[in-house]
């Protein structure tokens, strides 16, 4: 244990003399070889261990061009450093921590509320970093997950592309509310007004056709509404200005489908790059029981779910609910490699899919609600539960007893932790989901409410009996 006392200054060390320190020292270093930055958008403080000498030498204030970065990296390995921590600041972490990184340093990305909760500590960007150095030394500080750096490429890429369907959505809706303006009813007709029949139309309006009757001839038949229906819809006043605002929105449209696109084919040959988890896993043992997946709207140009299938080594599409895109999403977030998380509890609490409660004397203290949280894989995994309220699996009828007794959102959280742990077990362990019939489903059901009311029985000091079955009378 070191004793040193806590002082204000800082002086030169010599035999026989005190070493000041900012900071008392009471605890057991786990590190010697501990440093600490305190990341900003246009300076970095950097802390590093006491070694002797000057004390207000191991802080260095560093801008923040790359080759100020690589004067970081070049004192750290200077001053024997092997591990460093950062705060996640934004974006402006990243440079550095793939430089330090790619130099063979331990790098420990940690978010800045675990570490900022102190009261009475002066705020300073000097201080910060010292105090981030101090408690990585210490070994208290929580490192947050960040995968290797060939799935953080399809990460940014999958990123974007969500970004781009956000630009697509828009644009549709601003072509929705032009058509509204000029009282053409064309979404009353058909489903989607982006697919065949509707591009076909708005098309046909840009170049000029007004005449309902020749715009309704581009139906497809598969759209429900008669011909003379669609020509009913489509009779509105034409305004020269909102034309061009639906010709400005279609460009834009086939702009953005076109980058989609070109973002699929990057993002399937880095996945095809990736080594998958298990290679004595057959090809046919991948096949999935259900092969929707790739139909909907939106969903990547490839064959995802058997990409993602080969890589994990299990047939992930038999699960109900994780569509191409899901599964895609997910594994951009997670990474093949799970060993980060203990168990599938530890894996849906970092999902942010488990209850926070605080736990005093045997009673929750506070609120037992999921925290908040921007954590994608866990959107991906609530985005697969909520399209499961219709569905005709356990799954499902798991999803709506939740929601007829607890409300629409926690059926959603309550489902997606279920997926996320059937997810982490098949990974880990690379067992096959198995789907219970309706019997097999029904039975287990009826043994946990027998257990349900039993265990509510034992508490009113009462005992459940099955009674017996009524006799048949005879005449």
């Amino acid at each position: 244990m070191s004793t040193a006392k806590r002082t204000r200054g800082s002086g030169k060390s010599s035999a026989g003399s005190e070493v000041k320190v900012r900071y008392e020292d009471g605890l057991s270093r786990i590190s010697s070889h501990a440093a600490g930055i305190d990341v900003g958008s246009e300076e970095h403080w950097v802390c590093v261990p006491y070694s002797g000498g000057d004390a207000a030498e191991r802080v260095r204030r560093f801008g923040a061009l790359t080759c100020d970065l690589l004067a970081i990296r070049d004192w750290l390995k200077e001053r024997g450093v092997t591990t460093v921590a950062m705060e996640s600041t934004g974006v402006y972490w990243i440079a550095l921590y793939q430089i330090l990184e790619e130099a063979g340093l331990d790098v420990w990305l940690v978010n800045a509320r675990y570490i900022r909760r102190v009261p009475g500590r002066p705020k300073t960007d000097r201080l910060d970093c010292e105090w981030i150095q101090r408690l990585h030394s210490y070994g208290l500080m929580r490192r947050s997950f960040r995968p290797a750096n060939d799935v953080c490429a399809i990460r940014s890429l999958w990123r974007y592309r969500d970004r781009l369907i956000d630009q697509w959505s828009r644009c549709v809706k601003q072509i929705q509310k032009a058509l509204h303006e000029m009282n053409v009813l064309l979404h009353k007709a058909v489903s989607d007004i982006t697919g065949k029949t509707g591009t076909a139309i708005l098309e046909a309006i840009v170049q000029g056709e007004r005449n309902p009757v020749r715009l309704a001839r581009f139906r497809d038949p598969r759209v429900k509404a008669t011909e003379s229906e669609l020509a009913e819809a489509l009779r509105g006043d034409f305004r020269e200005e909102l034309v061009l605002i639906v010709a400005s929105a279609l460009r834009h449209l086939r702009f953005t489908e076109s980058e989609i696109a070109t973002l699929d084919a990057q993002i399937e040959q880095r996945m095809g790059g990736l080594q998958p988890r298990n290679t004595d896993i057959g090809e046919a043992e991948l096949v999935s029981t259900d092969l929707r997946r790739n139909s909907h709207q939106h969903a990547p140009e490839f064959d995802a779910v058997h990409l993602v299938q080969r890589l994990y080594g299990v047939p992930l599409g038999d699960i109900p609910g994780l569509s191409a895109t899901t599964l895609t999403g997910i594994l951009s977030e997670v990474g093949l490699d799970l060993s980060r998380w203990e168990n599938a509890k530890h894996f849906t609490s970092w999902l942010s899919l488990s209850p926070t409660a605080r736990i005093s004397g045997g009673r929750i203290i506070a609120s037992a609600r999921t925290a908040g949280t921007a954590n994608r894989a866990g959107r991906y995994f609530r985005q697969a539960a909520s399209s499961l309220k219709h569905n005709d699996t356990p799954l499902g009828e798991f999803y709506r007893r939740m929601r007829s007794r607890n409300g629409t959102k926690h059926a959603i959280v309550s489902t997606a932790r279920k997926l996320a742990e059937i997810f982490y077990t098949m990974v880990t362990t690379g067992e096959r989901y198995r789907y219970l019939d309706g019997s097999e489903y029904d039975q287990k059901l009826r043994e946990m409410q027998i257990r349900n009311l039993q265990r509510r029985a034992a508490k009113l000091g009462m005992e459940l009996k099955e009674a017996e079955p009524p006799q048949s009378r005879t005449a």
